[in-house]
């Protein structure tokens, strides 16, 4: 028997609808979120939530395999000029939107200035790098795209464009809504696998099977997917036992993953990520502007206890994960749990004077089991060490909020920061770049001239092996100045229902989520 979704009334409407009008038994599968939803809108995606959506909506020009090679997607192929500046786009001439219009280059062209225009979200990659006049429909189906100077991982940023049916999106404009954000915030443009059925920012998402996806679907398809936003892990493992959630977030606890490993229908997969979790250390406030108390907070961490009992990972010895392997330092110093050096460092902090305990504000994402609990952890360690640690859990948007400025930052937050595009310079141009200040993964506000200088100079190298050599140089630098605590490089857990298949991790934040690649392996 097929699942179907039982969890509101709506949905049981919903799906007997669907599935009675229907020659042959659909599929619909539930899987859980521990955030929100807070945008579908292509332009304006940032977090695993939201890339989740748009890759099952939309499609870019291109897309990644699991080692990161860029392969075609409406775009079947590519030239790049001898200079490096020029890149032009051939598009496949079977895809079309969901409303049966076909992608056209005027598409692509619209898509990408309208991502500079409305300069959120994927806009850090082009704004200032491409001229919205050098975004050019040569025909129907050739798109020429024109840089102001070198940019060496152009082509890895390019599953970010994704194309929008600029007829439908521009139908909807309005004279103060020139880019139809309004109605880009709640509907679908795209020509995805999926189209969009209803949507309720604040709460659930449900996705739709598109028949006519220009790429097909493998047999058993998955027809209808509902997401489902929440923390509670009490929840999570009520909708398992009852049948009703079918993948589970990466961001579960330990103890979920353990219960629903037992369940006779579920199993656990985990795969390596290109992402790290970090302690993210304001550089602009206090006390964490002192490389002292940096180094502290450092030494008391018990990275192995995190890793072994609060969530899953590799050692992370500095700011790039180890997928990254041709970039990576190897020669980087390991990360050390010891109370006394962290004693030794906070008394040469210039907020040791008197003897008074230094008081430092931890925030994490609310009701985050393991984030509440490594908070706990560190708080305990600290307080010995000489610290106060103030824990201030947050709701998701308000930590998002609160990065937006230097002095909203908290001195000290857990971060999970992952790859949107499959090059080290979305490691190091997010996080530590200054123009890239300002979102959560750059809650470091590092603002460091140097570090800018370096990671410009990796953009425009388009040597490999000398661009990697820069790549390692800015591991130390930022390693010798503790930029943050690298806590560990994330491993990703699902709960799956023993009869989903399809899942293939992609070194892109959410890619892999693309359900158009999922299938039912049950009768």
């Amino acid at each position: 028997m097929r699942p179907l979704n039982r969890f509101a009334s709506i949905a049981v409407a919903v799906a007997i609808g669907f599935f009675a009008s229907s020659s042959y038994a659909k599929t619909a599968i539930t899987v859980t979120a521990t955030q929100i939803f807070g945008t579908v809108d292509p332009a304006k995606v940032k977090d695993y939530t939201e890339y989740m959506a748009a890759v099952n909506l939309y499609e870019g020009l291109t897309t990644v395999d699991p080692k990161g090679n860029v392969l075609p997607l409406l775009a079947e192929k590519w030239e790049i000029s001898p200079d490096s500046k020029t890149y032009t786009f051939h598009l496949v001439r079977n895809a079309a939107f969901s409303d049966g219009k076909p992608v056209r280059a005027q598409d692509v062209v619209y898509s990408l200035q309208r991502i500079i225009a409305v300069n959120k979200g994927p806009a850090f990659l082009f704004s200032g790098l491409i001229k919205p006049e050098n975004i050019k429909a040569l025909d129907d189906s050739t798109v020429e795209i024109g840089l102001d100077r070198v940019f060496a991982p152009f082509l890895t940023t390019t599953p970010l464009i994704m194309v929008i049916n600029s007829t439908e999106a521009q139908a909807n404009a309005k004279p103060t809504d020139k880019w139809s954000e309004d109605y880009l915030a709640s509907h679908a443009a795209g020509s995805g696998p999926y189209t969009l059925v209803s949507y309720d920012r604040g709460g659930e998402l449900l996705i739709r099977r598109n028949e006519k996806y220009h790429l097909g679907f493998p047999e058993h398809p998955i027809d209808e997917v509902r997401f489902i936003p929440t923390k509670d892990e009490a929840t999570v493992k009520a909708m398992a036992q009852r049948g009703e959630v079918h993948l589970t977030s990466r961001y579960q606890a330990n103890e979920t993953f353990e219960a629903l490993s037992k369940m006779p229908n579920y199993r656990v997969v985990k795969n390596p990520t290109g992402g790290g979790f970090y302690i993210k250390l304001n550089h602009m406030t206090a006390p964490t502007d002192d490389i002292h108390v940096r180094r502290a907070i450092a030494y008391g961490l018990d990275y192995k206890t995190v890793r072994e009992v609060l969530y899953p990972g590799t050692e992370l010895t500095g700011p790039l994960p180890p997928v990254f392997a041709d970039a990576l330092a190897t020669d980087l110093p390991t990360p050390e749990y010891n109370l006394e050096k962290a004693k030794a460092e906070l008394k040469q902090s210039k907020y040791a004077a008197g003897g008074k305990k230094v008081p430092l504000v931890h925030a994490y994402v609310q009701s985050t089991q393991f984030e509440e609990e490594l908070g706990l952890m560190l708080k305990a360690a600290l307080d010995q060490v000489g610290f106060d640690v103030q824990l201030h859990p947050e709701p998701w948007n308000r930590m998002v909020e609160l990065a937006t400025k230097a002095e909203t930052s908290p001195a000290s937050a857990q971060i999970f920061n992952s790859a949107t595009y499959p090059s080290p310079d979305s490691i190091f141009y997010v996080q530590y770049h200054s123009k890239g200040a300002g979102t959560y993964s750059s809650m470091d506000w590092i603002q460091n001239p140097e570090i800018d200088a370096l990671i410009e100079k990796a953009r425009g190298e388009v040597d490999t092996a000398k661009q990697n050599e820069i790549y390692k140089t800015l591991q130390h630098k930022l390693v010798d100045d503790q930029s943050e605590v690298y806590v560990l490089a994330a491993l990703e857990r699902h709960g799956m229902h023993k009869c989903l298949d399809g899942y293939t991790w992609l070194p892109i934040m959410s890619f892999g989520y693309n359900f158009g690649k999922f299938h039912w392996t049950c009768n």
